[in-house]
């Protein structure tokens, strides 16, 4: 029989263990709690960042967000670290939620550390906007990038299966979360890289195009010059009228689907016939170096094509400018060059006077860029839109320049699942902006397929009221009054669709492959002020062909499509799922 003072140091061993137990317990408890409110903190704090977006950001409260990332992470990597955890690791299920946890909370942390230098640059580049070197912070800028897809591509998340709820919750979204920063990541570094070479040096042909008399997908090239670029110093004497270089002396088409297409109006001769194909990339870069080399004998590196909209948008990171007495700003430039400036020099005695304009405003804003001090990530962010929307183009003679712009969508490619309807000006008016152009896309299934039926309904708003110069030589091309729209109704379709009907009845002059889709085009058809047409063209496409792409067309006002219950407009790329008839995303 045990004597009282042994069972007394029995029951103080069970009480010690006991209490050993319980404070263990709530040690794991309270290291498990606080390991997951900084870890959630963390998350909360890098919710929504976007890589690409540090231009339209305010660094300074960014840069507090990323710093208080850090240290939560920090805390929460160091809570699951502890040697108090260490007997939970090896336990089955219990081991699996610390390791998800922590391998969470340290590949968390990489991101951050990842993130912290591309912000402390963001801010640097922003407050000594009037001393850094653009062309070495670009490239500085692209590497922090690259680091940041480094960490991003192979992301340790620990195990996916058997956790507990809210883990797997935080699992799921940690790796949304950093799917969609490594898209930005990518994007952020093919933007820096690309606008590094492309302010480091070279010479490139530049396009001016004109919406207020439209192309295919594209503006009229009205506007021609030389841009020379030399260790981020740009000059540009200035444009000058395409009118003034015909005929150039070229008789070759680059591109044999374009020769076959539209041959008729040599294409290569006229830089104002250029944009009869929207394939920046295979016709309208090449050909146009082709032509200006032919007419000037000065070898150009590319071409860039910009729009009245890439003006708008340089002003606005650039600054207002003065120009023949207006002030051209963020809210008024492309209306003012594609509408007011005829109004303000209607007569053709003004004709150069109003030509001036545009030249004077690319030369300015171009000495802006070469000695301003301007945001680049401003810079950046601006043109994302531009590019997008088809009024940004480059196109490069050097391979690896090339693939940049191709990357960051600036080359003017076409892929095979673009569609749209369009209207080409062959009136020489400048009435495109009087004209409302409403699509609707519908589809049915039927005998394997589906039958897709796109329709545009094209309203004039041109009157009376309008200058004589914006109505167009109208009787020197035997139109029955002023106003009348004289051009051709167009369209693109898949490069695999087949049955392609012109369901309105016009003659069509324009049928057959442009690159990897189908183009057609009707013969020139007129449309009277305050008159309404209606056009349409169907074809089938196979079912497991399930998503077809609109083309932006550039336009002001800008196609406004009807897919299904959805109406958005043609400023952007919008992908559409044919099973559901919906939006699914833009590009």
């Amino acid at each position: 029989m045990s004597s009282p003072l042994e069972r007394l140091g029995r029951l103080s061993l069970r009480r010690w263990l006991a209490m050993s137990a319980l404070v263990w317990v709530v040690l794991v408890a309270l290291l498990g709690w606080h390991a997951q409110a900084t870890g959630r903190a963390a998350r909360s704090e890098l919710a929504g960042l976007d890589a690409t977006n540090v231009g339209a950001l305010d660094l300074t409260e960014t840069n507090d967000r990323i710093s208080r990332a850090r240290r939560n992470l920090e805390q929460s990597t160091w809570a699951l670290d502890s040697p108090v955890l260490l007997p939970l690791r090896v336990v089955p299920v219990v081991g699996r939620q610390f390791d998800s946890a922590r391998s969470m909370a340290t590949t968390s942390l990489e991101v951050v550390r990842a993130v912290e230098p591309i912000v402390a640059e963001a801010e640097a580049a922003r407050t000594e906007a009037g001393s850094i070197d653009r062309v070495a912070f670009l490239r500085t800028f692209a590497d922090h990038f690259a680091h940041l897809e480094a960490v991003l591509a192979a992301p340790d998340l620990g195990p996916s299966v058997g956790l507990v709820s809210p883990l797997a919750d935080a699992r799921e979204e940690l790796e949304r979360q950093i799917a969609e920063l490594a898209d930005s990541a990518e994007t952020g570094r093919i933007a820096s890289t690309g606008l590094s070479s492309f302010l480091s040096d070279g010479d490139y042909l530049l396009l001016g195009a004109n919406n207020a008399e439209m192309r295919v997908a594209s503006g009229m090239h009205l506007s021609i010059g030389v841009m020379t670029i030399a260790d981020g110093a740009i000059t540009m004497p200035g444009l000058q009228p395409a009118e003034d270089l015909v005929p150039v002396p070229v008789t070759t088409i680059v591109d044999g689907d374009v020769a076959d297409r539209w041959g008729f109006i040599s294409p290569s001769s006229d830089f104002r016939a250029l944009a009869h194909s929207a394939r920046f990339d295979a016709f309208v870069g090449p050909q146009s170096i082709a032509m200006w080399e032919a007419e000037t004998g000065q070898e150009v590196d590319g071409a860039v094509q910009l729009d009245p909209f890439v003006l708008q948008a340089l002003i606005e990171v650039l600054g207002p400018v003065e120009v023949q007495g207006f002030t051209l700003d963020a809210t008024n430039t492309a209306q003012f060059l594609l509408v007011d400036q005829y109004e303000a020099f209607e007569t053709e005695e003004q004709k150069d006077e109003r030509r001036g304009i545009m030249s004077e405003a690319a030369s300015v804003l171009a000495g802006r860029l070469a000695t301003g001090e301007w945001d680049p990530l401003r810079l950046m962010q601006a043109m994302a839109p531009m590019v997008e929307g088809r009024h940004l183009m480059a196109y490069s003679t050097d391979p690896e320049v090339q693939s940049v712009w191709e990357e960051l969508g600036m080359a003017g490619t076409l892929d095979g699942p673009e569609t749209t309807m369009y209207v080409l000006n062959h009136g020489a008016s400048k009435l495109d902006p009087f004209l409302d152009l409403a699509g609707r896309i519908d589809v049915e299934e039927r005998d394997g397929s589906r039958r897709v039926t796109m329709t545009l309904e094209v309203t004039s708003r041109a009157s009376d009221e309008i200058n004589d110069y914006a109505l167009g030589p109208w009787s020197g091309f035997a139109l029955t009054e002023p106003g009348v729209y004289l051009g051709r109704i167009g369209a693109y379709v898949p490069g695999y669709a087949t049955n392609l009907e012109w369901t309105s009845g016009e003659a069509l002059q324009v049928v057959g492959p442009d690159g990897p889709v189908w183009q057609v085009a009707t013969e020139l058809v007129e449309l009277a002020p305050g008159s309404t047409r209606t056009f349409s063209i169907a074809y089938d496409l196979p079912l497991d062909a399930s998503r077809i792409e609109t083309l932006p067309t550039t336009r002001l006002p800008a196609i406004q499509w009807t897919i299904g219950d959805t109406t958005v407009d043609d400023s952007v790329p919008r992908v559409l799922d044919l099973a559901t008839l919906s939006v699914v995303s833009e590009d």
